[in-house]
C-alpha cells in the first residue's frame, strides 16, 4: 500500500452467523510527517454490497496527540492509532462482522489514504484475497476402448409358432402363424441385406410346455425344431449346415418364473414341487393332483406361451474408418459402432460440447454394463456439471486406476475432499498418470478451505 504498509498471513473463517477475519500487517516503512497520516481500511465487497471494518491509522506526532484530544476525528471510534515511530511495528489485525449470503462471492479489498492537515489526500485500493471457498478445477481423463479385432453381435427373437396338436408340423391354417413366419424372415431379410453385416450363424431352439409325458415332449421339442430350421432353410436362404438347432422339451424355468411373480392361491405349494429334484412326469402329476384348479388355468392360460421357439442370428459387423460416417452412424444406426469408433469420432469433436457429450451417452446407451463406457460417459456428464448422472454411471465403472480417478473427479467436484484423497491415493498408487497432481491439488484445497464452516 503505497510502499508502506505490508499485509501477510490473512486468514478468514466462516462460522454460523459471522465472519472471522484477521491478517498481520507490517507498519516498520510507514513514515509520515509531523501533521499527517496513513490510514488503511479494510472492506468486505462482491461489487455490489459492501461492509467497511476497522481502519488502522499510522500518524506523525502532531497528528497523534490530535486525534487523542479529539478522537471524534477518526473514521470511527474503533480505529486503531499507532505513531510512526511508536515500537510496535507490527500487528496483528482482527474484526469479527456478521456474516451475510452475499459474502459468499465477496472479496477482502483495503482503501488507503495518505493525508494531513491542509493537504489534498492521496488515496487508493487494493485486492487482499477472496474469501469465498476455492473450486476443484478438474483434469478429465477419457480412456481410449480396445479395438475390436472381429465386431459381433447377435439379433434375439421368439416365435409362438402353433403346431398340428401332437404332431411337429406347422399348422399354415392359423392366421398367427403367417405373421410369425413374416416376422422370422424380415429378421433374417435385414441383416442378409445389409452390405455392414455378414450372417455367421443361426440357432433355432424349441421348448414345449410340461404336460404329457417327457418322453414324448422330448420328441414333440426336437421335431418342431427341425421343421422351423427347414422353413428358415428354405424360405431364407440359409445354407443347412449354417442352421444349429437346440430343444427343451419341457420349459420348468419358464413356468417358475410365471408362478413366482403370479398371485395363484396356491403358489407357494406349486413353487416348492417345481422347485423339487424329481422325476419331471411325477412332478407334473402331483401339481395335477394336488391343485387341480390352480392346474387348469396354468394348462389353459400358462402353457401355450411355453410352448415357442428362440432364434438368435450371429453376425459380423464391418469396421468403419471413416470419421464422417461413424458421425452419422451415431445419428442413426449406434448399433453397428464399437466403443473405439464412436471414441474415435469423439476426438474430432471439440471437448465439452453438446455433440462431444452426447457421443459418451449414446456409447453407454448401447453398452451400458461397460466399465470403459461407463467411466467416459461419468468424465462427459461431470463436463456438464451433471454429477447425478455421473454417479450412476461410477457405479459401473469398476475398479480400474482409471475408475479410481474418475471416482476421485466426482469426489472432489462434489467437494468430498477426504473421499477425493483416498481415491486419488489409490489411482496414484496404481500408475495412474495425473492421480499425484489431482491429489495434491485436493489436499491444498482442503487445507485453504478448512476454516469454511456452515
Amino acid at each position: 500500500m503505497a510502499g508502506n504498509i505490508k499485509v501477510s498471513n490473512v486468514s478468514k473463517l466462516r462460522s454460523g452467523g459471522k465472519m472471522f477475519i484477521s491478517m498481520d500487517m507490517d507498519l516498520s516503512r510507514v513514515k509520515v510527517k509531523s501533521n499527517m497520516e496513513e490510514m488503511v481500511t479494510p472492506v468486505i465487497s462482491n461489487g455490489i454490497d459492501s461492509v467497511l471494518l476497522q481502519s488502522v491509522v499510522v500518524a506523525g506526532r502532531n497528528r497523534y496527540y490530535h486525534f487523542l484530544r479529539k478522537n471524534h476525528s477518526l473514521p470511527d471510534s474503533a480505529s486503531m492509532l499507532y505513531r510512526d515511530n511508536a515500537e510496535v511495528k507490527n500487528i496483528r489485525y482482527n474484526v469479527t462482522v456478521p456474516y451475510e449470503p452475499w459474502m459468499a462471492t465477496a472479496s477482502l479489498d483495503a482503501r488507503w489514504e495518505r493525508g494531513g492537515c491542509c493537504a489534498e489526500p492521496e488515496r487508493g485500493r487494493i485486492s487482499i484475497c477472496n474469501l469465498e471457498p476455492r473450486k476443484f478445477v478438474p483434469n478429465l481423463i477419457y480412456v481410449t476402448p480396445k479395438a475390436q479385432e472381429v465386431k459381433e453381435d447377435s439379433a434375439e427373437r421368439t416365435a409362438h409358432i402353433i403346431f398340428i396338436v401332437d404332431k411337429t408340423n406347422i399348422d399354415y391354417t392359423r392366421p398367427q402363424n403367417l405373421v410369425e413366419l413374416e416376422r422370422i424372415r424380415r429378421t433374417i431379410d435385414s441383416l442378409k441385406s445389409d452390405k455392414d453385416y455378414t450372417v455367421t450363424s443361426l440357432t433355432v431352439k424349441g421348448y414345449a410346455s410340461p404336460e404329457s409325458p417327457y418322453s414324448h415332449n422330448t420328441y414333440l421339442a426336437n421335431g418342431r425344431t427341425e421343421t422351423l430350421k427347414r422353413y428358415i432353410v428354405e424360405h431364407c436362404g440359409f445354407p443347412y449346415g449354417m442352421v444349429r438347432t437346440e430343444a427343451e422339451p419341457e420349459d420348468w424355468a419358464g413356468l417358475e418364473k410365471y408362478v413366482e411373480g403370479s398371485f395363484l392361491e396356491n403358489r407357494d405349494g406349486i413353487l416348492a414341487l417345481i422347485r423339487a429334484g424329481m422325476d419331471p412326469d411325477r412332478k407334473e402329476a402331483l401339481i395335477k393332483k394336488a391343485y387341480p384348479d390352480d392346474y387348469r388355468f396354468l394348462l389353459k392360460n400358462v402353457y401355450p406361451g411355453l410352448r415357442r421357439s428362440e432364434y438368435k442370428v450371429r453376425y459380423r459387423i464391418r469396421k468403419f474408418t471413416d470419421i464422417e460416417e461413424i458421425k452419422r452412424l451415431l445419428k442413426t444406426e449406434p448399433r453397428k459402432l464399437s466403443l473405439n469408433e464412436m471414441y474415435l469420432a469423439a476426438q474430432d469433436m471439440r471437448p465439452g460440447s453438446e455433440e462431444f457429450i452426447n457421443t459418451f451417452r449414446v456409447a453407454v446407451a448401447m453398452y451400458p454394463g461397460d466399465p470403459v463406457a461407463n467411466i467416459n460417459a461419468a468424465n462427459a456428464a461431470m463436463a456438464a456439471r451433471d454429477m447425478k448422472a455421473a454417479g450412476r454411471y461410477l457405479e459401473k465403472a469398476g475398479n480400474s486406476p482409471e475408475a479410481l480417478y474418475a471416482k476421485g473427479m466426482h469426489a472432489a467436484m462434489t467437494d468430498r475432499y477426504d473421499e477425493a484423497i483416498v481415491l486419488f491415493r489409490e489411482a496414484a498408487n496404481a500408475g495412474m498418470a495425473g492421480a499425484e497432481e489431482a491429489l495434491k491439488q485436493v489436499e491444498e484445497l482442503k487445507e485453504y478451505n478448512k476454516d469454511f464452516n456452515e
